[in-house]
């Protein structure tokens, strides 16, 4: 059914329909000058109302095609400029038709027996028997290392004792490999006649370092030469060794320059150092060398290593001692239980230069 209104239907629609479905005109509206009355003018609009049965051509059917509907490109017509030389756009290779995803994988993995080959099994694990694919928490970052949690209240029973029971685990396992180095010829550390492993380390890296453990090490020997001949026991000179195993690698050639460079040069290689002892009722009861030239800074802090490792190296006792002017000194002399016993040796051994 269709409704239609007293306001006639548009051209086009009038021109579609039969003669016999035309509605009739009803007389329109009629207007006066007053005030309209708009009861009287809806009754008056359904009155000229007509209801048809049926109603046709007043809609626009819709269809959907099955197949893809070709779809036209614009192509926008440009005109040719010579003036403005432009590359052309180059089409797409369209994709080859003897590609394909299995060829391209059968030359990723290679031939059988090639390299690439070989590579490409090692990277997936291929041919291992306990391979295992790697679980969520292998993609974790963690330490790589165990972490022990241990508690703080743990602490005390450190102090109490297990500390002391751990060093001393660590020094008896040290004393065993120093042992076995011993028996091997291969000794390094701080026992007497050991060259300690870091100064030969440095000295390997730094020749100057010979030069410095040489001037240190020159009147430390020449003190244990000058102790042995107070204690009475046949002096050895300090350079016997020296000169014996003396290299022509060794040997120096200086020039000859003006006064003031050989006092530099002479003041460089000496290393200043002076002797201290303490007598009792006229006995001598302790002495040593006092190395008090070292200054402050790196190099200085490192000659002071030197002078305690060449201590160690001889047996003797060392110690750092700051003085009032804030310049710290070095002591090198006999240990306590040696003043009054024999040194810890009867002859020199190798000068440590020599060595490291």
């Amino acid at each position: 059914m269709a409704i239609y209104s007293a306001v006639p239907p548009p051209e086009e629609l009038v021109s579609n329909l039969a003669p016999s479905q035309l509605p009739p005109h009803a007389p329109s509206t009629p207007v006066t000058n007053g005030a309209i009355d708009i009861d009287a003018w809806t009754i008056q609009a359904l009155q000229s109302l007509s209801i048809s049965p049926v109603a046709r051509g007043t809609g626009t059917p819709l269809a959907i095609n099955i197949d893809d509907c070709k779809v036209t490109v614009k192509t926008e017509a440009r005109a040719l400029d010579l003036a403005k030389s432009k590359t052309p756009d180059v089409p797409r290779r369209p994709p080859s038709a003897r590609d394909s995803q299995r060829k391209r994988d059968a030359v990723l993995r290679g031939k059988e027996g090639s390299r690439q080959r070989r590579r490409w099994e090692n990277d997936r694990l291929i041919g291992v028997p306990n391979v295992q694919p790697p679980l969520p928490s292998d993609w974790e970052v963690r330490p790589a290392h165990p972490v022990r949690r241990v508690p703080y209240q743990l602490a005390q029973f450190w102090d109490r004792g297990v500390r002391q029971r751990v060093e001393d685990k660590t020094s008896a396992l040290q004393a065993a490999r120093k042992k076995q180095q011993r028996n091997a010829g291969s000794a390094t550390g701080l026992g007497i006649g050991e060259v300690p492993r870091d100064l030969r380390e440095s000295a390997k890296r730094n020749p100057v370092i010979r030069n410095w453990v040489r001037s240190l090490e020159d009147p430390v020997r020449q003190y244990l030469v000058d102790e042995q001949g107070r204690r009475g026991e046949p002096a050895q000179p300090a350079d016997d060794i020296e000169t014996e195993e003396l290299d022509s690698e060794d040997e120096e050639i200086v020039f000859v320059g003006r006064k003031s460079a050989m006092r530099e040069l002479k003041e460089k290689r000496e290393a200043r150092h002076r002797m201290a002892r303490r007598e009792v009722e006229h006995e001598i009861v302790d002495s040593g060398v006092v190395f008090d030239s070292f200054g402050e800074g790196d190099n200085a802090a490192f000659k002071r290593w030197l002078t305690h490792s060449i201590s160690d190296y001889y047996g003797l006792a060392s110690r750092s001692v700051i003085m009032r002017n804030s310049c710290k000194v070095v002591y090198v002399g006999l240990h306590q239980s040696h003043r009054r016993a024999k040194p810890p040796f009867g002859k020199l051994p190798v000068p440590l230069w020599q060595l490291c």
